[in-house]
């Protein structure tokens, strides 16, 4: 995980199947962590998360980004948000 700007971090997971990477932002939105269409993520990144606060809403930006939402969910016991053509 590493910051980008003020309260906005950034995580990559490189998929084998696509060759490339894909990203996760983590935002702090005054009390609200967020993160937006996130791809898996490693046990360090995780437990940096949970010391944070966790989570409270997982943002998706349409149904091809839904990755680990589910998982996250599980995990952080937060709300998954997407597009309603997409959910």
């Amino acid at each position: 995980m590493k910051t980008i700007l003020p309260n906005i971090s950034e995580w990559s997971w490189f998929s084998e199947e696509k060759q490339i990477n894909f990203n996760g932002h983590l935002l702090a939105v005054g009390e609200h962590r967020i993160v937006v269409d996130p791809p898996p993520m490693n046990a360090s990144d995780r437990a940096i998360t949970q010391r944070g606060g966790g989570l409270d809403y997982i943002i998706l930006t349409n149904r091809d980004h839904g990755r680990e939402a589910a998982n996250f969910r599980e995990i952080f016991n937060c709300q998954v948000m997407a597009p309603e053509l997409d959910a």
